[in-house]
């Protein structure tokens, strides 16, 4: 899922048969936001210097911590992980808590698993779900009380 960090709403999402790693849709799920955002904030696991590169040639800003990989030299030469090390801003990396929190809720309001067996109707009900998700945040934000003076 690609979350949206001001408003807390799903804006992107990928459902897969077989379980792969996140970062293989990382380009879909950039591709498929509504608007084109500044930054990209994700976690170590996303720290490849492909999704650097891409990020960069679309004018975004990746906020991703380095991966350890001790004495090891994984990318030499000019390397836009290094240099967004160099750039990298906690302030804005803390930001991915709010994504963390929009799994929690949607977890909690629809339940941690699916009641579909075929991968299309599995598709179908996590995109209804998240539709519904972004439908309810929107109303509890219209009718929330107002405070009291």
């Amino acid at each position: 899922m690609a979350i949206g960090t001001r408003r807390k709403k799903i804006a992107a999402l990928r459902l897969r048969a077989k379980t792969v790693h996140d970062i293989k849709d990382a380009k879909y799920l950039i591709k498929r936001l509504p608007t084109k955002p500044d930054k990209l904030i994700a976690d170590k696991g996303y720290d490849a210097e492909w999704l650097h590169r891409y990020c960069h040639n679309l004018s975004m800003e990746a906020v991703i911590p380095m991966r350890d990989y001790g004495n090891k030299l994984i990318y030499r030469g000019k390397s836009l992980r290094r240099q967004c090390r160099k750039n990298f801003s906690k302030r804005t990396y803390h930001r991915r808590e709010m994504s963390e929190s929009v799994f929690s809720s949607f977890k909690r309001r629809f339940g941690p698993s699916l009641s579909s067996v075929k991968i299309s109707a599995q598709r179908a009900e996590v995109y209804c779900r998240a539709i519904a998700y972004n439908i309810i945040c929107c109303f509890s934000g219209l009718f929330q009380r107002s405070p009291q003076e």
